[in-house]
């Protein structure tokens, strides 16, 4: 009896490629901290937004008397803190 099935071989390269992603644009988020704007106000939002301690917010306060960069992340998250700053 012949045997009727054809052997093929086959012979696959692979290769290894390298995805580059680049890492995600830094924005900052900003915080007026000037003399019209309460203490009270600023330390609420570094408390809530920001989820910082009452010490911790305090003492932020106090450091940065006049522009406190808080934050400083990808936008969706800059974008959402700040909308949570002005809706406060």
């Amino acid at each position: 009896m012949s045997n009727n099935s054809k052997s093929t071989s086959t012979s696959e390269v692979l290769t290894k490629s390298k995805v580059k992603i680049d890492k995600p644009k830094l924005y900052k988020v900003i915080l007026l901290n000037d003399d019209y704007t309460p203490m009270e106000y600023v330390v609420k939002l570094l408390k809530s937004v920001f989820r910082k301690s009452e010490s911790e917010a305090i003492n932020i306060s106090y450091h940065f008397p006049q522009n406190l960069l808080y934050k400083q992340t990808i936008l969706k998250v800059c974008e959402c803190s700040v909308y949570v700053c002005i809706n406060q």
